[in-house]
C-alpha cells in the first residue's frame, strides 16, 4: 500500500536526503494505518507513522472545451 523512496543509501554527515512517500490504495474507501521503521547502522532507529486513505473521485466540468493556451513540453 505504501511505497518509500529510496528504499535505502548512505547519508555523510550534514548531508540531506528527500524521500517520499506514496500511497496507492486497491480498493475504493479503504484506510490503512501503520508504521515505517527507519533504521540508521550505528546508530537510532526512527518510527514514522504513516496513514492512506481512498475513496471515489467525482467531479463535474462546467465546459465542453477548455483552452489551456500554448503548453511547453519541456518545462
Amino acid at each position: 500500500m505504501f511505497d518509500i523512496l529510496p528504499i535505502n543509501g548512505v547519508l555523510r554527515p550534514g548531508q540531506v536526503e528527500h524521500v517520499e512517500f506514496s500511497f496507492k490504495a486497491r480498493k475504493h474507501f479503504s484506510s490503512f494505518n501503520t508504521i515505517a521503521l527507519c533504521e540508521v547502522e550505528g546508530g537510532p532507529e526512527y518510527e514514522i507513522k504513516l496513514f492512506g486513505e481512498s475513496g471515489v473521485i467525482e467531479y463535474q466540468l462546467s465546459a465542453d472545451v477548455i483552452d489551456f493556451g500554448d503548453v511547453p513540453f519541456n518545462e
